[in-house]
């Protein structure tokens, strides 16, 4: 696709949906596009075909997100994965900003990086905005949500304690 408003033409969706497509070349990218037909709105970009995320809310602790990651940009772009889950009245935009090391080996095992799967999570309302800043979701086998383990990591960090 050449550009957004091509991306935007080919697309489909499904009611209540946000659905996710994948577009070769020049690069892989994402759209995300958000459809709430009881509030009258068809097709609200969420993620644009480039991968960039619309509307970017912010990170709620930036240097604990740059304390898990190995090269951690303020670019809100897909670069891995992104899904939305349905959770009561919004919805769970999930958005993987580094894979498990093993993602980056090959075939016969060599290559794998060190860094552990992270994903961080904002949510959106049932108009499609964003109604908090990115927090992290999970980094490897620790789930960050639905706890206060994320607060009390970035005020140690903060405070120059080690975590």
């Amino acid at each position: 696709m050449s550009n957004t408003s091509d991306a935007l033409n080919s697309a489909s969706f499904n009611r209540m949906d946000l659905m996710v497509y994948n577009f070769f070349p020049p690069s892989p990218a994402f759209i995300i596009m958000f459809e709430n037909p009881q509030k009258d709105i068809l097709a609200k970009l969420i993620v644009d075909a480039f991968g960039n995320i619309v509307d970017f809310p912010g990170f709620e602790n930036p240097q604990l997100i740059n304390y898990y990651l190995e090269d951690v940009s303020d670019t809100p772009h897909i670069r891995f994965s992104a899904h939305i889950k349905k959770r009561e009245d919004k919805f769970l935009f999930l958005w993987e900003i580094q894979p498990d090391g093993r993602f980056w080996e090959d075939e016969d095992g060599f290559g794998m990086g060190k860094g552990d799967e992270t994903v961080l999570y904002s949510y959106l309302d049932d108009c499609g905005r964003f109604t908090s800043k990115f927090r992290i979701y999970r980094v490897g086998c620790t789930s960050f949500f639905d706890n206060d383990l994320e607060e009390e990591l970035a005020a140690d960090l903060k405070s120059g304690k080690s975590i």
